[in-house]
């Protein structure tokens, strides 16, 4: 459906037995096209119809919000879309959600637009099996400020589990992401003690990748137990000891937690 066809929707919108929602051999519908290519005129048509289903997926499953959230530069789209109470912002496709894409490309607008959107359903925690929630999306993509940014999302869970049940805290830390943590620790809630897959905690991840600066955020902190045994049957002394740092031993010796360090 191209650019110079705004007549055409105009004059369409206005007939009956028009089937809006009919899809070519991929499943794509006019509304797909009109996001893809950009044309907010035929879009703000087609949203007249009351029958027309903004939702319809293609063959992948992909809406017309996923179409929009791929298209640079197309903000207006989103926003016109989730401005409509039939859209469904959460709806999945073989390449994610919506909100996951937009932490993929880590598009600061897109998020403002979706985090200030005049809805209660958008789920700022959106996973599955094979797509990690946005904020572990956005840092493993190494978008720093459009992780610091989601943490304002209304009800974002701050110790969701993905990548090797690592939490956003110890994916952060393996990340070395020390304006991402020292926002993070602002929060109430954080579990500072989760076990990833093999048994550690935030401050092994810490010693381990020698993050001085998120080791130093960590050992201020009296919930954090320096005691705990991984299932490799190490502590955070051995992982310090293992990382032949000096700076990590000396830091873990500061903090005075250990007599015998």
């Amino acid at each position: 459906m191209q650019k110079d066809g705004h007549y055409m929707i105009r004059i369409l919108v206005n007939q009956k037995n028009i089937n809006f929602n009919a899809a070519d051999n991929y499943g794509r519908t006019p509304l797909s096209y009109v996001v893809s290519n950009g044309n907010i005129f035929s879009l703000v048509m087609l949203l007249w119809c009351h029958d027309i289903d903004v939702n319809l997926p293609d063959v992948n499953g992909e809406t017309p919000l996923h179409f929009t959230v791929y298209s640079a530069g197309a903000h207006w789209a989103v926003e016109r879309l989730l401005k409509d109470s039939r859209t469904l912002p959460n709806k999945q496709s073989t390449n994610g959600f919506p909100l996951s894409i937009v932490a993929f490309r880590g598009d600061m607008r897109l998020l403002n637009i979706f985090m200030t959107a005049d809805r209660s359903d958008i789920d700022f925690d959106c996973r599955s099996d094979a797509f990690p929630p946005p904020l572990q999306n956005a840092l493993l993509c190494m978008h720093e400020r459009f992780a610091i940014r989601l943490l304002q999302a209304p009800g974002l869970n701050l110790n969701s589990i993905f990548y090797y049940q690592m939490t956003p805290l110890m994916l952060g830390l393996h990340l070395k992401g020390s304006d991402f943590m020292r926002y993070l620790l602002r929060y109430p809630g954080i579990e500072f003690n989760h076990e990833d897959m093999v048994g550690r905690t935030a401050v092994m991840i810490a010693a381990q990748v020698k993050n001085i600066d998120g080791l130093k955020m960590l050992l201020v902190k009296e919930e954090v137990d320096m005691n705990h045994w991984c299932a490799l049957g190490k502590t955070v002394l051995d992982y310090a000891r293992s990382s032949d740092d000096p700076e990590v031993i000396s830091v873990i010796k500061a903090c005075g937690r250990f007599k015998d360090l």
